[in-house]
């Protein structure tokens, strides 16, 4: 009996419509920008200006000497060191080696991208499996110490206290989410065998030279996203449209804008969910070592939202436990919105349905092998 391997016509046209939808949206958006830039220099040029003073003043200084530690770390092979206890903890908790949980304490300390760089580290050099490094890069984004305590806490807030219970609940948000992930392991053991994708070559002493120079790439690129999302954020916002869809393109696009807008019109659970999903220009700055880790965009953006979802429950619960002096908060929010039960009735409605969503999807996978066999 023949086996037939030509590709259905249906298939053949339901790609071919696919690409037809996504060139013509690309090239509406691009035209509509475009138009903007030109229209608009004023405010594209203040945009640019923006994001160059964040980089400067914000993001280089509280992730720039954490990249190069991380690098450091890394290059140094300190990482693959096996400490007995570690193994216990991390394959109880997460399901992974010991050798990871070194990369998730990391993500808590370091900023946006280090845990997830960290992370494919480990998988090119063959230390953990690919299933593994998605699973990782899912839960080992966090925000550092400085941005939420400082930047937003202190400077936006007016309140250290409220850094801190914010830092907390997202801390403990993307614990739960990395408890969560072990559920979805198709790994009989955490500490399975794996095939070193290259040899893991170590430097003499310690690699200074060469985590600077990573480092510096590294940053650069980060900080290239910022001023690009700045600017397009700047744009929007001197569109003529509600003053809610500016709020809401502000607080999902950059994560720094994101947080002050949020601070001024929502409560502070808010805060913490825009914070916790990292915004649209966070999820670009990773796009690389999601697509080096071979996880669907999709899986990332769902465990962002639910990361979101629960960070804005814990921060809720928080704030409930350990009241803040409302006359701390900076100038701008509004206290009259203190009262946290709507959003956390939003913030679980969201983490339903971004559940809902995967197990829909690896359903319908599912169905689709069956048919075919």
């Amino acid at each position: 009996m023949k086996i037939s391997n030509k590709v259905p016509v249906t298939v053949k046209m339901s790609k071919i419509y696919s690409f037809i939808f996504r060139y013509t949206v690309s090239s509406f958006v691009i035209f509509v920008f475009a138009f903007m830039l030109l229209k608009f220099p004023v405010y594209s040029a203040d945009g640019v200006k923006r994001g160059i003073d964040i980089c400067l003043n914000s993001l280089i200084p509280s992730l720039y000497p954490f990249m190069i530690l991380t690098n450091i770390y890394a290059l140094s092979g300190l990482a693959e060191f096996d400490i007995p206890f570690t193994d216990k903890i991390s394959g109880f908790l997460f399901r992974l080696p010991g050798k990871c949980l070194s990369v998730i304490l990391f993500s808590f300390i370091g900023g946006l991208p280090i845990g997830a760089t960290m992370s494919v580290r480990l998988y090119d050099r063959g230390l953990i499996t690919r299933e593994q490094c998605e699973r990782m890069i899912c839960f080992c984004v966090n925000p550092g110490p400085a941005f939420v305590i400082s930047a937003v806490g202190y400077t936006v807030l007016g309140s250290v206290k409220a850094g801190l219970l914010i830092y907390i609940s997202l801390i403990l948000s993307s614990i739960i989410i990395g408890i969560i992930t072990r559920f979805f392991s198709s790994e009989n053991e955490f500490t399975a065998e794996v095939k070193l994708c290259e040899a893991p070559v170590h430097e003499k002493g310690i690699p200074l030279e060469k985590a600077v120079a990573e480092s510096s790439k590294a940053m650069l690129a980060i900080c290239g996203w910022v001023v690009a999302f700045t600017c397009i954020t700047e744009l929007t916002q001197n569109m003529n449209i509600s003053e809610g869809i500016k709020s809401l393109i502000l607080c999902v696009s950059e994560i720094t804008n994101g947080s002050i807008r949020a601070a001024k019109d929502y409560p502070v659970p808010i805060v913490a969910a825009v914070i916790g999903f990292s915004g649209f220009c966070g999820h670009f700055q990773l796009m690389s070592l999601i697509r080096r880790a071979g996880l669907k965009y999709k899986y990332f953006l769902v465990s962002r939202i639910v990361n979101s979802g629960i960070s804005a429950v814990i921060c809720g619960l928080l704030f409930r436990l350990f009241p803040v002096a409302k006359e701390t908060f900076a100038v701008g929010v509004r206290p009259e919105k203190g009262d946290t039960s709507g959003s956390v009735f939003l913030s679980v409605l969201m983490v339903v349905m971004a559940i809902l969503f995967v197990l829909g999807d690896d359903y319908i996978v599912k169905r689709k092998n069956v048919k075919k066999v």
